[in-house]
């Protein structure tokens, strides 16, 4: 797409591959130094496809980058790249810069084609992972402590995890009498899906206008 333009040396990873094969081209593009599309990284405990990987020009380092269609780096994206960099760093694969690629919203469309540089802001948020560092290495925490007390008797609103079924660690303890109700799957809803459900809405056709 769009978004792929701006790299060099470039390789996709199919997933019609088997995981293991995901895996051997992925580590053969990394020892080439090639710029990679939906690699497949799995360490001991965790896995991961990354959408987009590239070798840094200045270093041995790389540059972790996502494709989003959106306006803004909400949270849960910042919280996303920075769990894909830990896992990426924990296989010894250093990361430099971190870059979501997102819609510039003021764009106006007048001509073909579209301007790239226009519609589309590339953005560094290293220094925002920095700050948000601690945040996340306690909801790290809180995960490797579900991983070992699958029963996890605990809600909080604090926790974004506990904001849906569709995130939440154990929802046949916290959302045990609901199913995967529509509303969960409004994109960005947020605090906004939440505020639906707990007022008995589950299902777009239920919105108000």
């Amino acid at each position: 797409g769009l978004c792929s333009t701006y790299f060099d040396n470039q390789i996709t990873i199919s997933r019609s591959l088997s995981k293991e094969d995901q895996t051997k081209e992925t580590k053969l593009a990394i020892e080439k130094r090639q710029c990679i599309f939906g690699g497949y990284f799995q360490s001991s405990n965790f896995s991961s496809y990354i959408e987009c990987l590239v070798p840094s020009p200045e270093s041995n380092s790389w540059e972790l980058y996502d494709f989003r269609p959106v306006s803004s780096n909400k949270l849960d994206i910042i919280r996303s790249l920075y769990f894909q960099k830990k896992l990426l760093e924990s296989l010894d694969i250093p990361i430099i810069d971190t870059k979501p690629i997102r819609i510039n919203a003021s764009y106006i469309f007048d001509k073909s084609p579209i301007d790239r540089d226009e519609y589309l802001i590339v953005e560094s948020v290293t220094d925002r992972l920095t700050k948000e560092s601690l945040r996340f290495e306690n909801e790290w925490d809180l995960f490797l402590n579900y991983l070992q007390n699958p029963i996890f008797p605990i809600h909080e609103d604090t926790h974004h995890t506990c904001r849906s079924p569709k995130s939440c660690y154990s929802k046949d303890v916290c959302f045990k009498e609901i199913s995967d109700y529509e509303i969960f799957d409004l994109r960005e809803g947020q605090e906004l899906t939440k505020k639906f459900y707990l007022n008995g809405i589950k299902t777009f056709s239920e919105m108000p206008e």
